[in-house]
């Protein structure tokens, strides 16, 4: 019979707000009119101000027991409002305490304020993490950058110079000629160095050409370069996309492709390249080992990967989606609104 009671009032104290100040209302006027009632006709009595008095009191008792029954039934929205004065102020740690007993909208409120600073939370720290993996990643590159410039350019620049002062001593026609082609076969390779420096740095096929034939070039490099076999469809778009669009979707599938050289253990990548109803999506497929997306989430190397590419393509209104399971490949599909009319460069 406890155990009953106890879940009779856990079933009450569980009611929606609405119907808590309903019902207790509606408890307290029966009662106080019943009450009235009585006592009127028990008094019978020409003098009307014991039932003033009554009434009053009973006004009084309702009015304090609404409050207490307000105050107890709100409390929850108290700390949700501490919550979101803490969070304006920038502390986004501060959490909205849960009642056991509270009103279950006001706890799913709470809920859902909770998570929400989560996420919010996590994204910061993730966007903090980018940023300084971005600043590493830019020191690293211009360190190479500088590095090859020296060794590389640098040394064949000098052997150029060396080479055209002796130049003025040679004599004969033969040797002048053998000299000369000496110096155009190095002069050919430093350039290529360089012109290999730029592509890197910025495909110049992607500004000339477009989305699909830089693709096609750089998928076909990386096939050569990882020992992986990789096909890429695309379909002929016929005008140039808007350039911020291209640029993005030609660093998702780059930054996708490193990652699968770098984590899938993969034996053949696919890509994609379509247009659906004015979105353009890119795919990348393989058939390596996968990957548990909440872990990867949680790591700082391809976590931190997928949250740049989420980035990249939330500035241009696209999105990312990750599909994957351990041992069973994974796929990475960006889409990047372009509307229905393509942007001609």
């Amino acid at each position: 019979m406890k155990r009953q009671a106890q879940s009779f009032a856990r079933w009450l104290l569980n009611f929606p707000i609405f119907y808590k100040i309903l019902v207790a209302n509606s408890v307290l006027i029966v009662a106080a009119a019943i009450g009235a009632t009585l006592l009127t006709a028990a008094l019978e009595a020409p003098s009307t101000m014991p039932l003033i008095l009554v009434f009053a009191v009973l006004g009084a008792t309702s009015i304090v027991l609404n409050l207490v029954i307000l105050k107890a039934a709100l409390l929850p929205l108290s700390s949700v409002q501490r919550t979101v004065d803490e969070v304006r102020r920038g502390n986004l740690q501060a959490r909205a305490a849960k009642r056991l007993l509270g009103d279950p909208d006001i706890n799913r409120l709470t809920e859902t304020l909770n998570s929400t600073l989560e996420e919010l939370q996590s994204s910061q720290q993730q966007r903090r993490e980018l940023s300084l993996r971005v600043l590493i990643a830019q020191e690293e590159e211009r360190r190479r950058i500088a590095r090859e410039l020296h060794d590389e350019t640098g040394q064949s620049l000098t052997s150029l110079l060396v080479g055209l002062k002796a130049l003025e001593r040679v004599e004969g026609a033969a040797e002048l000629a053998e000299r000369a082609a000496a110096l155009r076969a190095m002069t050919v390779a430093t350039m290529d160095a360089v012109h290999r420096l730029a592509l890197e740095l910025r495909p110049a096929a992607l500004d000339e050409l477009g989305l699909v034939p830089a693709l096609r070039t750089y998928t076909r490099d990386y096939a050569k370069q990882h020992g992986l076999k990789v096909e890429f469809h695309a379909q002929e778009l016929g005008e140039r996309l808007p350039p911020e669009v291209e640029l993005a979707l030609y660093r998702v599938v780059q930054e996708a492709l490193t990652n699968v050289a770098k984590h899938a253990r993969a034996h053949s990548v696919w890509v994609s390249l379509e247009r659906r109803d004015g979105v353009m999506v890119a795919t990348v497929e393989d058939d390596g080992q996968g990957f548990d997306q909440t872990e990867v989430r949680r790591s700082r190397g391809l976590g931190l990967g997928l949250f740049g590419m989420q980035e990249r393509l939330a500035a241009i209104g696209g999105r990312l989606s990750v599909e994957g399971a351990p041992r069973a490949g994974s796929r990475i599909i960006a889409e990047a609104p372009v509307g229905e009319a393509v942007l001609e460069r």
